[in-house]
C-alpha cells in the first residue's frame, strides 16, 4: 500500500459544492500526514514538502492552480544543492534575493519523470476527486520521484548528467544551465574544462540568438575576476 493510500484509503468527504479553501486544505493536510514517515515536512504554508539531505534538500512540490469550479495539481520533484546555489549567487547578476533561500537547483514534474509527453495534472472539484488523485500521485512518487532523489545526491552526479550528458529537462533555460555547468566544473575540481564549457555555450547563445546570454556573461565576468 502506498504512502498516500494509507491516508486516503477510505471515502473522502461527500461530493458537494466546490470549496477551494476546504478541499485544498484537505489535500495538503493529507499529503503532510502521508509524507511524514518519509521525512518530508511542509514548508510553512507553501505547497512544498521538504526533506533535508547531505547536499541540501529534496522537495516534493504540489502547486495548486485555482479556477472558479476546481483546482489543478501538477506535482514536481526538485533538489537543492546548497553549495551550488551559494556559489552561483556569489557571482550572478540580477538575482531575486527573496527567492534565493529556497531556490531549487534541478527538478522535473512527476509526469515528465514518468515519461509522459505532457505534464500530468489532477483536477479536484470534490472530496471524491481527492480520494482518487492521491493514490495515483503516490504511485508516481514511489516509481519516479524517489528514484530521482537517489539519482541526484552529489554535485559530481549532477555535473555528469547535466553537463557531460547534456540532459536539458532538469534545468530550464540556457543561461541557468550554462551558469551551473561553469559552477559545477569549479566545485568538482574540473576548472580546466571551463574554457571549453564557455566556448560551447557562447556558440549555443549565438545560434539561438538567446537574450539570456547577458546573464551568463555577467556571471562569467564576475567569476573570472575572482578566479583568474
Amino acid at each position: 500500500m502506498g504512502i498516500m493510500s494509507k491516508v486516503f484509503g477510505g471515502r473522502a468527504e461527500k461530493a458537494g459544492p466546490y470549496l477551494f479553501k476546504e478541499l485544498s486544505q484537505q489535500f495538503l493536510d493529507g499529503v503532510a500526514k502521508a509524507l511524514a514517515d518519509s521525512g518530508f515536512k511542509r514548508r510553512g504554508r507553501s505547497y512544498a514538502f521538504v526533506r533535508p539531505c547531505a547536499s541540501g534538500s529534496q522537495v516534493l512540490h504540489f502547486p495548486l492552480s485555482k479556477y472558479d469550479d476546481r483546482f489543478v495539481v501538477m506535482p514536481a520533484v526538485n533538489v537543492r544543492f546548497d553549495a551550488l546555489e551559494t556559489f552561483v549567487n556569489r557571482y550572478a547578476v540580477n538575482r531575486d534575493e527573496k527567492t534565493l533561500k529556497h531556490k531549487s537547483s534541478i527538478g522535473m514534474t512527476l509526469g515528465e519523470l514518468a515519461g509522459q509527453a505532457e505534464p500530468l495534472r489532477w483536477t479536484i472539484r470534490s472530496g471524491s476527486d481527492v480520494d482518487k488523485a492521491l493514490p495515483e500521485i503516490d504511485r508516481l512518487i514511489r516509481d519516479a520521484g524517489l528514484p530521482y532523489f537517489e539519482r541526484f545526491q552529489s554535485l559530481e552526479a549532477l555535473y555528469e548528467i547535466v553537463c557531460n550528458q547534456g540532459e536539458q529537462g532538469h534545468i530550464p533555460g540556457n543561461a541557468e544551465r550554462a551558469i551551473n555547468c561553469v559552477a559545477l566544473a569549479h566545485l568538482t575540481s574540473q576548472s580546466d574544462r571551463i574554457p571549453d564549457i564557455v566556448q560551447h555555450w557562447r556558440a549555443v547563445f549565438a545560434d539561438t540568438n538567446d537574450a539570456s546570454a547577458t546573464f551568463f556573461e555577467g556571471f562569467y565576468r564576475n567569476y573570472s575576476r575572482n578566479h583568474a
